[in-house]
């Protein structure tokens, strides 16, 4: 997918809480960066990237929820009603443009409305590719389920019928190529500038500071635990590594019924 000089503006449309969507936060900055003008329209509940706040290019658009009481059932339709009737007037209300990318899933109404919005407005709809939204669904729904089958149903159509689709990962662009004949564009994260190696003071001042809430990164024997954690030390006025640190694991992934992380910790325990 190629972006002319000539684009004007893009839609990126979240369904969801801008500051948790860290993707769709890249995608901005990555076009704010091109002079791209860029309406993130989204929820708010948490602060999104400094750059993304601070960019000219960028403008956050807030949608508000719906909080009621209720079946299931009720509140999920009703949840429903009231998302597709705030995204499309917030679409309309922030004018024409030339592109709108939204996230999936969610899929209803995002997909519905979006792609609505752009035949009226003759925009260009990028779909990009998170997960399914129908198999997250069938974490809590049974497999022959009315609301899953519709979901399957819309992400098919409406996948087929966007005009580029982008996706994470290799294996997600075969899925949607081999499942639903959707040709997808796999577009890596790329981490932005704020994220960078830390020096050994930064590390050592990292543990010192987790090591006041979680007493597994401190040294239980030190006499100054700002001297010693359990993963560095400060010698002569150096601070080095210790030789007989234990091992440390970061993970990109969230610990939700998608994204089972007791999976990877099972792995580590070995046979």
């Amino acid at each position: 997918m190629s972006l002319e000089n000539a684009l004007v503006s893009v839609k990126v449309v979240v369904l969801g809480d801008i500051g948790r969507s860290p993707r769709m936060q890249y995608h901005a900055l990555s076009l704010a960066s091109s002079g791209i003008k860029v309406n993130i329209i989204s929820y708010t509940e948490t602060k999104p990237l400094h750059d993304v706040e601070h960019n000219a290019n960028i403008k956050i658009t807030k949608l508000h929820r719906l909080d009621i009481g209720g079946p299931k059932l009720i509140q999920y339709f009703a949840k429903a009603l009231w998302q597709s009737i705030s995204l499309l007037l917030t679409l309309f209300i922030t004018g024409k443009c030339d592109f709108v990318m939204c996230q999936n899933p969610p899929a209803i109404p995002t997909l519905p409305i979006c792609k609505f919005y752009c035949l009226i407005t003759k925009t260009k709809f990028i779909i990009d590719w998170h997960n399914y939204a129908y198999s997250i669904m069938a974490l809590s729904l049974k497999s022959d389920h009315p609301l899953l089958k519709l979901s399957c149903k819309i992400e098919k159509w409406f996948g087929q019928g966007a005009d580029n689709n982008l996706c994470v990962t290799y294996a997600l662009k075969e899925d949607l190529l081999e499942k639903w004949s959707i040709i997808a564009t796999v577009l890596y994260d790329k981490p932005p500038r704020i994220f960078y190696p830390l020096s050994q003071e930064e590390k050592h001042n990292w543990f010192v500071k987790l090591g006041k809430q979680y007493e597994e990164f401190t040294d239980l024997k030190a006499v100054n635990p700002k001297m010693k954690t359990a993963f560095t030390e400060v010698v002569d006025g150096n601070v080095t590594m210790r030789s007989d640190r234990p091992g440390l694991l970061f993970s990109s992934t969230s610990w939700t019924p998608d994204e089972d992380f007791s999976i990877l910790m099972d792995a580590l325990q070995g046979p």
